[in-house]
């Protein structure tokens, strides 16, 4: 038996666990016989028509953030935008993983995870899909210190090779490659295009360097450098290096570009002058001042053994980790989106502009302070620490999402703009950026359900914790059926179809307490009086306590709790006459032939309640039919799904119908044809007596590749749907 919607299993674990979603390829080359009709197909033996696939989502978790705190980490085969639910979802805590399987589009290579942490932040990756499996390991956030990028150039193209040389003076200008390796001492005067390259494992000692206009040096990882008077003159003059072991025992002033994703000591001061521009991925430690006159973008630690001047002209983004073993004086543009501490006195002078984003900090130190501008912040409260006196002139204060932690403020009417505030109590967590953070989390749980509130969508409700939709919670995917089964239709797929939705709620341990299935009927093709029904095929009939919102004449048998007497497992009948649903307004059928009356879809919703809570792995597999006719016996099933307990099993083999043959699926014909199909979307289905395969023309070539061809087959992209066939109101 094939499975249905192996909805959204949801599992208890502890915790350590974020591209766009991709069509695939087509191969124009890769050519199937035309075919005009559905019963001209030739599929795959064992092909379910299957518009989705299941996957193995793997969550391990490396993070203690929280403690045991609940962490809520979501599946997603769409962005998750507004509207869009996951597919999977996990509850976890620390130190523990766990495996659990979600139905995806076939479409999908590659998936959004979003983690909420118990303090409400969400972080977002996206994870590619590896055969049928998703492995997804979550660490605590923070941006690496150092990318794993290598030096694009290397050591190649040279057209002079240094090596081993001792007391070298060079003077080189113009479109030279000089590459040094082994052991290296003396001097270059270069300009003209000319590339100074220091090989990996080369030991360079430089008396002098100076760079004009278009040259540049290079250090590769794996060398070593010590050089002490260093200059590079010219706004176009390059210094890179990805080494560890860069040392320069002198000032260093930089007029052109510094690309750092290495570990660069200056004894001395780094001087960034007003044509200099900084990229830094790695480590600049300094003994002294460093002095910003231009730009500097900072991804990995940079410390000075003074003080930072954030001159006028500075425009500095800082996406990690800024320190000054002395003071901070603040004078131009500065986004700070993580951490930067000073240890004695900061100054945020006027003619700044400060800007904190999502989570920054900024700690002064047991100096003084000063504010005469306002620090404005975005996104995630931000946090500014100050351990000394603070002063907060007129003309300076604080504004947007951020918390000011200080004891001892002289405020000379300075302002505090709302959200922002005073006190310390907000959350900020350590990283490998931020290896201090802030305060400790404040977690909340009003109805002592074990969920944090900021995860818990019933946060007054102990009953209830997390909402589960599928497939989103406003969407609805479509059940199309053909009812003349065992004989073939006319393969239009709309004698009944449904849009539908499912909503399950769940308490703090995944447990479903209760299901709201939404419907509309959207077209009856058909003068027969056919039902609606769906399976649980894990649950026992006494797993239901109650069902509401049924539309029954009573032609089926139903028990006091909603379910259909004589059935081994839970079926839950929806409606037992679809024209109960979508009323005939006088025509043969409605909602199928253009220009005929159209009647409007009534959006309903039956409510199914639970004895107890049941694991969601438990009922993922729903199993939904329709009952030809009011021919009890006469079921139609998606392909591959088992008939209930009431269906008319003499039916099968008969006529088209090839069910309990061997090596094909139930419900499906002698050549593998299904009598029913699923569309995880909402789908315009064909007109009257117009066969699928003429409607939608990437229909044929996806059930003859096996699903591998066109998976999104049922989505209008402006070429693919013969529009004049396909019903519009």
């Amino acid at each position: 038996m094939k499975k249905y919607f192996n909805l959204i299993a949801i599992i208890i674990i502890s915790l350590n666990i974020f591209t766009h979603c991709k069509k695939d390829k087509i191969d124009d080359n890769q050519n199937t016989a035309p075919i005009s009709s559905m019963k001209e197909l030739q599929v795959p033996s064992g092909f379910d028509f299957s518009t989705m696939r299941e996957i193995d989502f793997t969550a391990s978790i490396e993070d203690d953030m929280f403690g045991n705190n609940k962490y809520k980490i979501e599946l997603f085969d769409k962005f998750p935008s507004e509207g869009t639910s996951p597919r999977v979802v996990v509850i976890a805590s620390k130190n523990q993983n766990a495996s659990v399987k979600a139905r995806i589009s076939r479409a999908v290579k590659n998936v959004f995870v979003v983690v909420n942490y118990p303090n409400g932040i969400r972080d977002m990756r996206t994870v590619s899909i590896e055969g049928d499996k998703v492995n997804f390991t979550f660490k605590k956030m923070g941006r690496p210190q150092r990318k794993t990028q290598i030096n694009p150039n290397g050591c190649t193209g040279c057209t002079v090779t240094l090596n081993n040389f001792s007391n070298y003076n060079g003077n080189f200008w113009g479109n030279e490659i000089i590459c040094i390796s082994g052991t290296f001492t003396g001097g270059f005067n270069i300009g003209g295009n000319v590339q100074v390259r220091i090989c990996p494992g080369a030991n360079v000692n430089f008396s002098y360097f100076n760079a004009n206009n278009n040259a540049s040096l290079e250090i590769n990882a794996g060398a070593t450098l010590t050089t002490g008077n260093i200059n590079f003159n010219g706004n176009t003059s390059a210094f890179r290096n990805w080494s560890n072991n860069v040392t320069i025992t002198s000032n260093f002033s930089p007029n052109g570009k510094v690309y750092n994703e290495g570990i660069l000591n200056i004894n001395g001061q780094f001087n960034c002058n007003s044509g200099s521009e900084i990229v830094n991925y790695g480590e600049i430690n300094t003994t002294s001042d460093i002095n910003i006159n231009h730009k500097f973008l900072n991804h990995g630690k940079v410390a000075s053994g003074n003080t930072i001047h954030f001159n006028s002209s500075s425009n500095v983004q800082n996406y990690c980790s800024m320190t000054a073993n002395n003071n901070f004086h603040f004078n131009g543009i500065l986004e700070n989106c993580s951490y930067m501490r000073c240890n004695n006195e900061m100054y945020v002078n006027s003619s700044t502009t400060i800007t904190l984003y999502d989570g920054a900090m900024i700690k002064g130190g047991t100096g003084n302070t000063y504010f005469n501008k306002v620090i404005q912040a975005y996104g995630s409260t931000s946090s500014i620490v100050i351990p000394g006196p603070l002063t907060i002139n007129s003309s300076g204060g604080i504004a947007g999402n951020v918390e000011l932690c200080a004891t001892n403020i002289v405020a000379n009417n300075g302002a505090i703009v709302a959200p922002a505030s005073i006190g310390c109590n907000n959350f900020i967590p350590t990283s490998p950026c931020n290896p201090e953070g802030f305060g400790t989390p404040s977690i909340v749980d009003s109805d002592g359900d074990g969920v944090p509130d900021n995860i818990d969508e019933y946060p007054n409700d102990p009953l209830r914790a997390y909402n589960l939709y599928f497939p989103s919670q406003n969407g609805f995917n479509t059940l199309a059926f053909e009812d003349l089964w065992p004989a073939y239709g006319d393969f239009d797929f709309n004698d009944l179809v449904i849009h539908n939705r499912m909503h399950f709620v769940l308490n703090a341990n995944m447990g479903a307490v209760e299901l709201f299935y939404t419907y509309k009927v959207v077209a009856i093709g058909a003068s027969q009086r056919n039902a609606f029904g769906i399976q649980f095929d894990n649950l026992l009939p006494s797993a239901i306590q109650s069902v509401d919102g049924q539309l029954l004449s009573g032609f089926t048998s139903i028990a006091p709790n909603g379910t259909e007497n004589g059935q081994s497992k839970a079926v839950v009948i929806i409606f037992d006459n679809a024209f109960s649903a979508l009323p005939n307004p006088g025509t043969p059928f409605v909602n199928t032939v253009p220009n005929q009356t159209f009647v409007a879809p009534i959006e309903r919703v039956v409510t199914i309640n639970f004895s107890s809570p049941i694991p969601i792995a438990n009922i993922g597999d729903w199993n939904p039919f329709t009952i030809v006719n009011q021919n009890r016996g006469r079921e139609v099933h998606l392909p591959g799904f088992q008939p209930t307990d009431l269906a008319n099993t003499t039916l099968f083999g008969t006529i088209d119908d090839n069910t309990g043959a061997s090596g094909f699926l139930n419900y499906t014909s002698k050549t593998g044809l299904p009598w029913a199909i699923e569309i995880p979307d909402i789908w315009k289905y064909p007109i009257e007596k117009e066969d699928i395969v003429g409607v939608y023309q990437q229909f044929a070539p996806w059930a003859q590749s096996g699903g591998v061809q066109y998976p999104l087959w049922y989505v209008d992209n402006g070429n693919n749907v013969v529009t004049s066939k396909i019903y519009n109101p």
